[in-house]
């Protein structure tokens, strides 16, 4: 008795694991770990065959000749698969109909297990069936591994939303953004070529769906053969082959020590270059700063 309440504390913490680390993450799901609920269409061919089935297996212990009829109402738990509670009709070995309460549980797998089966009055007696040992070790195992998944889950990135660094703009891929970007900017001017894209410095990466990135780059004006420095930003999305130079967003960045006196802002509006010569002392080389 004592080890048979020491497993269901310790199934009941796995479950609370679960609970907490689903809350956690993002899900599409309506259903709360742990939280009953009705099920709202019993007719539901599984529901009807899950009933089937435990009566199937209550008869294969008890052999009491009983013989299913129908789910008539019911419960369901998300747990690291599904526990049902089935209001089940059935009529006996002399053609008495009447109604049982079964627990079953269902795997991820489709594994299948008979928790319990009892008359719903109590002036019944039938042979019940409860969790043995081993299945209470089974079943608490699972839950822990499904906490364990959801944690790693929540830990996991990146996140949607979340912008973070290029870890290697040397990435064939990301200097080829580079110089799309400046040829898609060159075309809206209408500046026939006169931009030639260098190459990408730095940058930022955001998953949405599909990628928001912010590179900085270097591209040098071929009427005068000034290099300057540009910040693009831009949408991604590889699988439908899109792209987009955005005007969401304004940023400025200072050149190198090699043009301290030139700076250039790539302007939210128009998506334009505009170029001022400022007669000061040179600046000290700063990052990009956002100016949104």
């Amino acid at each position: 008795m004592t080890m048979m309440r020491a497993l269901v504390s310790a199934l009941i913490a796995a479950a609370a694991v679960v609970a907490l680390c689903s809350s956690a993450a993002p899900t599409a799901s309506a259903a709360i770990v742990g939280g009953w609920r009705p099920i709202m269409d019993v007719s539901d061919p599984h529901i009807q065959e899950l009933g089937s089935w435990a009566v199937s297996e209550h008869v294969k212990e008890a052999a009491d000749g009983l013989s299913f009829t129908k789910v008539v109402s019911g419960e369901q738990q998300v747990v690291a698969g599904m526990n049902y509670k089935l209001e089940i009709e059935a009529t006996d070995a002399a053609g008495k109909s009447a109604t049982y309460q079964a627990a079953v549980y269902e795997g991820l797998s489709s594994q299948r297990r008979l928790l319990s089966f009892k008359p719903t009055h109590q002036n019944q007696r039938l042979p019940t069936r409860t969790m043995s040992t081993r299945a209470l070790l089974i079943l608490t195992a699972m839950l822990l591994a499904a906490g364990a998944i959801a944690a790693a889950a929540v830990r996991a990135g990146p996140r949607p939303g979340g912008w973070s660094a290029i870890g290697d703009v040397s990435d064939p891929h990301i200097q080829e953004l580079g110089g799309w970007a400046v040829a898609e900017h060159d075309r809206r001017v209408g500046g026939d070529g006169r931009l030639r894209f260098g190459e990408v410095t730095s940058g930022e990466e955001q998953v949405v769906a599909g990628m928001n990135y912010k590179l900085v780059l270097n591209a040098t004006d071929a009427a005068d053969g000034v290099v300057a420095a540009y910040a693009a930003f831009m949408y991604e999305r590889v699988w439908t082959n899109t792209r987009q130079l955005s005007s969401a967003c304004g940023v400025e960045v200072r050149l190198p020590s090699a043009h301290p006196d030139f700076r250039v802002r790539l302007t939210a509006t128009a998506g334009v270059r505009q170029a001022s010569r400022e007669a000061r002392s040179p600046p000290p080389v700063a990052a990009p700063r956002h100016t949104v």
